[in-house]
């Protein structure tokens, strides 16, 4: 869709008006397209997030963790989604605030209780970014999870800090029920090996 679409050049203006159009199933149009809005006029794009919900919101945020320095007061403005009902927007949010690196640790560890397996891998993605080495932790705990989106990114945040003692837990992962989780682990093991 986006290869169809020629952006360069437009105004908020033009831009918003192809951020409000309906497209099925591309979150990537509504999340370059937010890149694009929070760059032409971050302030005036983060007045508009109030009126919006759903997919729009969540690229919203994306694109404002894409855009954005981390001393322009965009972080608290982001951080306010953390809370938000909609799993997807949280996630979104926590994403945002790692790439931003404004936000400390803190604030975003209660999210690895919470009930959506989105939400709890947008934290372990937050952790490794903000914690490094000292993430290891946490992230073995999270190869434990019910979930294997949580269970995946667990091993992919594992990824540069994992060390052969890690190797047989890791392993233990090559025979999980998803293929997504058991790919991971081999990566990971690929790239510990190396």
């Amino acid at each position: 869709m986006l290869d169809t679409i020629n952006i360069f050049g437009k105004t908020f203006e033009e831009l918003w008006g192809l951020f409000l159009c309906e497209v099925a199933d591309d979150d990537d149009f509504y999340d370059v397209l937010a890149y694009n809005l929070a760059k032409a006029d971050r302030q005036r794009f983060e007045g508009e997030l109030q009126s919006l919900s759903g997919k729009r919101l969540r690229a919203a945020i994306c694109g404002l963790g894409m855009a954005v320095s981390p001393d322009n007061g965009t972080s608290d403005l982001v951080f306010r989604y953390v809370g938000d009902s909609d799993p997807f927007v949280v996630a979104a949010a926590i994403d945002a605030l790692k790439r931003i690196g404004s936000v400390d640790w803190p604030k975003i560890e209660p999210t690895l209780r919470h009930p959506s397996a989105y939400v709890r891998g947008a934290a372990l993605r937050f952790a490794r970014a903000r914690l490094g080495a000292c993430s290891l932790p946490i992230l073995v705990e999270h190869l434990r999870d019910g979930d294997p989106i949580v269970r995946e990114n667990a091993l992919d945040e594992l990824d540069g800090i994992a060390t052969p003692q890690e190797v047989p837990l890791v392993a233990f992962y090559l025979e999980d029920p998803s293929a997504e989780v058991r790919q991971a682990a081999r990566t990971l093991l690929d790239s510990v090996a190396l």
